[in-house]
């Protein structure tokens, strides 16, 4: 029979970061790409910008983050490396406020003030902007779906709010299709400039996963797979949990369009901190193991479940860390704009 061995090393989290300086704008430029329609797609939109209407901020904001890791060995064969064992490495930080409980009206707070924030730094960068009024009296905007609030995507523990209770008109993934670019289109002739629809979310923790898998004992390199006596396997993930409050990488794209219908997508690709500290306090939890989603139960690789991190804070120091990196979601996009 064949003898598997696993080994999982312990988890390691730290209270906080490095020291972490203001990034300039070139560097703010840099975390984010610009995206359409084309193989030989070139940015004009976002570059051009001299007004612009917030139709839609929608801002995710995760309760518990989670990264899994699957890595499978090589192992020897005829043609080269074949396709050995597997195993996926996970850890969740759970946060946990203590002097109160986060509420609907907080979160509305921090989204409200991106969307205030957004629009100041707009205008002092030569950009006008569209009143709220005028987005929200146009059919559009009314035909849009109502305001996804207290929205929650359960397994990934997010729940999405609007900027001034506003409704959503995109999803963060995909342009307008069929009948809805021709309105989209009517929608930024009414209200007299291109039109943003903003899509991202807030994360409080950085979490870095790595995975080793190594087989041995083989006996013969022509036929590995069919000589399994001997052959001992060993699994060993280490993780690393650290408060970190961020707008991450490939968290949802955030969608520009004018009264031509051209679309153009802005996507973080590299995480943008809030460049400030939060955290009072983290504390290991193996009880919210069994709270873990259980979509990383079905799995045909081994599981090397690190012990959930609890990342304590208060309600104030939350909240002025999610309303900075948010604010900074907002310098990049300015800098990335100047070209």
């Amino acid at each position: 029979m064949k003898k598997l061995t696993l080994a999982l090393l312990f988890s390691a989290f730290t209270l906080v970061t490095m020291a972490q300086p203001s990034a300039t704008d070139a560097e703010l430029a840099k975390s984010s790409e610009i995206t359409g329609a084309g193989t030989f797609f070139k940015p004009k939109l976002i570059y051009s910008l001299t007004k612009l209407g917030l139709a839609q901020l929608s801002v995710g904001f995760k309760q518990v983050s989670t990264k899994s890791v699957t890595k499978r060995e090589k192992k020897p064969g005829v043609f080269g490396g074949q396709p050995g064992k597997a195993a996926t490495g996970s850890v969740s930080a759970y946060l946990n406020i203590t002097d109160d409980e986060l509420t609907d009206a907080d979160y509305q707070e921090i989204t409200d003030h991106f969307y205030n924030y957004f629009q100041k730094v707009l205008k002092q960068n030569n950009i006008d902007t569209v009143a709220w009024s005028t987005i929200a009296n146009a059919e559009f905007f009314k035909d849009g779906k109502e305001a996804n609030a207290k929205d929650e995507d359960k397994e990934q523990a997010v729940v999405y709010y609007n900027a001034n209770n506003g409704n959503s008109m995109y999803n963060g993934k995909t342009g307008f299709a069929f009948g809805k670019i021709k309105k989209a289109a009517r929608f930024c002739e009414e209200i007299g400039a291109p039109a943003a629809f903003i899509y991202t979310t807030v994360d409080f923790a950085d979490i870095l996963v790595d995975v080793e898998v190594k087989t041995t004992g083989y006996k013969s390199t022509w036929t590995p797979s069919y000589n399994t006596v001997g052959q001992v396997t060993k699994s060993k993930s280490k993780t690393s949990v650290a408060a970190f409050m961020k707008i991450p990488a490939y968290s949802g794209s955030s969608l520009f369009y004018n009264e031509k219908s051209a679309t153009e997508l802005f996507t973080v690709i590299k995480d943008i901190p809030a460049e400030m500290n939060y955290a009072d306090e983290l504390t290991e939890d193996p009880s919210l193991l069994k709270k873990r989603s259980k979509l990383f139960s079905v799995s045909f690789s081994k599981k090397l479940e690190s012990t959930p991190v609890v990342i304590s804070s208060t309600k104030l120091q939350y909240k002025n860390a999610a309303k900075k990196a948010l604010e900074r979601y907002a310098d990049a996009l300015v800098a990335k704009s100047k070209g």
